[in-house]
């Protein structure tokens, strides 16, 4: 389930662009996965966007009750 997600915008991409995705589990804390994001040219020479992530695990039981 995500707790916090956090983006950060920082170029415009060009319709019909490629770029590269890349993501990376930074830690984990028990049920917690901290996530990082980057989206850029296929290059690396521009950043378009950024953004960082928490993730927490929880049981399939506990979303059925509501």
């Amino acid at each position: 389930m995500t707790a916090n997600l956090n983006i950060n915008y920082r170029s415009p991409i060009p319709l019909g662009s490629t770029v590269l995705i890349e993501s990376t589990l930074d830690k984990e804390e028990g049920k917690k996965k901290f996530i990082l994001c980057s989206v850029t040219s296929t290059d690396g020479s521009r950043l378009h966007t950024e953004a960082t992530a928490l993730f927490v695990s929880i049981s399939v039981s506990h979303l059925l009750r509501g």
